[in-house]
């Protein structure tokens, strides 16, 4: 017995089937979110490798052994876990960035002072400077006799095209004795 189904319920199971996919992707993927049903602790590795790139692993936590310094193992090589000071969280478990050549997380709290991202976006803002740049300028004529030259001949051909439907019943390619038109 063949399984029918009609052109609605395919698109309904497409659309649910993109929905889910978005939803996965969004919650870190569908390792992540089966690890997370399972309620397995987990962490994120990330890794800025020589070419700048930033390489992300999720890892069980169990790999993390607890010597004097709680450190685990990935590719043959041992990695110390962050203190408050290096850890993130991403995805609700701790993220630690590495350097591809240290075996330390990277710190990342801010060293000395701080600069508020407003102050540098206010500064962008501040139009005085393009305002005492701009005095005593011409404006530009050039730029608004191409649009509306464009604007014209666009109305002109138009006019034509109506023209020539309306008092000879022909089309506008007829008129140019193209091609298009039978003879």
């Amino acid at each position: 017995m063949a399984i029918v189904i009609d052109e609605t319920t395919l698109y309904a199971l497409f659309g649910a089937l993109i929905i889910v996919a978005k939803i996965i992707g969004s919650q870190g993927g569908a390792k992540i979110v089966f690890w997370r049903l399972l309620g397995t602790r987990w962490f994120m590795r990330t890794e800025i490798a020589a070419d700048g790139n930033a390489l992300r692993v999720p890892l069980k936590m169990k790999l993390v052994k607890s010597h004097s310094i709680p450190m685990y193992t990935y590719k043959g090589k041992d990695w110390f876990t962050g203190g408050p000071d290096q850890t993130a969280r991403v995805y609700g478990a701790p993220n630690w960035v590495y350097r591809y050549d240290d075996a330390r997380p990277l710190p990342l709290k801010q060293q000395g002072e701080i600069i508020d991202p407003t102050l540098i976006h206010s500064a962008f803002e501040n139009k005085s400077i393009e305002a005492f740049n701009g005095l005593n300028k011409k404006p530009d004529k050039f730029r608004w006799g191409m649009f509306g030259f464009a604007i014209l001949l666009i109305v002109i051909l138009g006019i034509i095209s109506v023209y020539y439907s309306y008092y000879f019943g022909v089309n506008a390619n007829c008129a140019l004795h193209s091609r298009a038109c039978p003879p």
